[in-house]
This record gives C-alpha cells, sequence and structure tokens, in this order.
C-alpha cells in the first residue's frame, strides 16, 4: 500500500497504543477508539509489523483493536530496513538486544522518516547520558514525535466521561 507523504501520517508506537487502554478505555472513551479506528481505516494510522508484535504479546482491547485494524500495520521494506540500520548504528543501546521478540522502536522511526509521519508514542526523552528513547532519536533525525493527548489537541477532537444516566 503506497501512502502519499505529508504530515498528517502518523506512526504509532506500541506505547501509544498500551496508554490507550490505561488512560482511555473503551469504556469510558469509546470515541478515541473510533476516531484512532478512522485515522487507520484511512490510512493515516500507521505503525510497523514489529508493534502488532509486541502487542500480541498480550490478549486484551488493545490485541483485539490492533487485528480489527490490521491493514495499518506495513511491512519492512528495503528503505526502512536501511533506516533502521543506521539507526542502531547511531543508537545501539536504543534496544535490548536479549529481548526474545525484536524491539519496534527502530522500526517505528524508520516506518516515519520513510513515510514524512509524525511519530506517536508514550515516552519521555531519556537524560543525554541514558539509554535512550523514541524521542530522543525522532529528535537527532528531525522527526515530530508528540503523545496521544498532542494529536487529540490537534485534530480537534475533545472527549468527556459519560454522565451516570449514559452508563446505566
Amino acid at each position: 500500500m503506497d501512502l502519499p507523504l505529508g504530515p498528517y501520517f502518523f506512526c504509532i508506537d506500541t506505547s501509544a497504543l498500551l496508554d490507550l487502554k490505561v488512560h482511555y478505555p473503551s469504556e469510558v472513551f469509546p470515541d478515541v477508539w473510533n476516531d484512532l479506528a478512522r485515522l487507520a481505516d484511512g490510512g493515516q494510522l500507521i505503525a510497523p509489523q514489529e508493534v502488532l508484535a509486541e502487542i500480541e504479546k498480550g490478549d486484551d482491547e488493545v490485541t483485539h483493536w490492533a487485528r480489527e485494524h490490521n491493514a495499518m500495520f506495513l511491512n519492512l521494506d528495503e528503505e526502512q530496513l536501511a533506516i533502521v540500520t543506521e539507526i542502531m548504528k547511531k543508537f545501539p543501546r536504543l534496544v535490548d538486544p536479549n529481548k526474545p521478540t525484536p524491539d519496534a522502536d527502530p522500526f517505528v522511526i524508520a516506518l516515519a522518516q520513510s513515510k514524512i509521519a509524525t511519530v506517536l508514542a508514550h515516552e519521555n526523552r531519556a537524560d543525554p547520558n541514558k539509554k535512550p528513547k523514541i524521542p530522543n532519536v525522532c529528535d537527532y533525525y528531525g522527526i515530530r514525535c508528540i503523545r496521544l493527548k498532542d494529536l487529540f489537541v490537534e485534530q480537534g477532537w475533545k472527549y468527556q466521561k459519560p454522565t451516570e444516566k449514559e452508563t446505566h
């Protein structure tokens, strides 16, 4: 699937998807999930297959949501592989080499760079002498990195908890 290039594409990391169930549970904020589904179904929300592999370690609402929107998870291409290789040379501590499954972080960054997308991650920047995080590497490559709530503001999405009447 070829995606048009531009600033209106978002490459989501596992951390942001897992943040959904913690801060925006679907039973309280169903519109959050529906709005993200609309972006995913429209090809504006993407992620590498490695994010899906990390999510599928669990069996919860995020896993089910991700499987329903499987088309958003893109396969690695040669350009992205070259970017991942470069990232790992410059930031070898970005991933844990002892993890049984590939760490999605460099793949998220590579996909975002290749598609000129904004990264959605739920990570803070690490201090300079600490293990780098996605926002640190994005800064290095000039890739925009934001949190979900920043996406909501930019998209003009507003949510509120249902009233007592609405939940019964």
